[in-house]
């Protein structure tokens, strides 16, 4: 189960701007398993959960929804970039998708955000 809350020193960690990856916009989640919602979320912080779980593709939907999956939607399901432009709940100069519209990218371990949190401190922040 995932815990409902995030530390601030978690936010702060996960704080790499969305510049580092380049997003594509779909009309369809493809084979991509949704991890929930998460009123924290950024391209960041699902990047970060789909790299913990080993998966090579990461999207987020709606402003606050993370989803991982191997394999990126199918490109008949390809989408204008502006349908993805709903801002991010955690990271609002940031887009997180659109509703009904995936921003997916290949998920890669960034910088410092791949350190493990503090003693005490759950980055988990998905709720399910």
């Amino acid at each position: 189960m995932f815990s409902k809350t995030l530390s601030l020193a978690s936010i702060l960690a996960l704080s790499i701007s969305a510049s580092a990856f380049t997003t594509t916009c779909y009309s369809d989640s493809g084979d991509l398993k949704s991890l929930g919602t998460s009123k924290y979320e950024s391209t960041e912080l699902c990047n970060v959960a789909c790299t913990d779980r080993g998966a090579a593709i990461a999207a987020v939907s709606g402003g606050n929804e993370c989803w991982c999956g191997d394999e990126a939607p199918s490109e008949d399901s390809k989408a204008d970039k502006e349908k993805c432009d709903t801002r991010c709940d955690g990271w609002p100069s940031s887009t997180c998708g659109g509703d009904g519209f995936w921003e997916v990218w290949e998920a890669k371990a960034q910088g410092p955000s791949t350190k493990p949190a503090p003693s005490g401190v759950r980055a988990e922040a998905f709720v399910a």
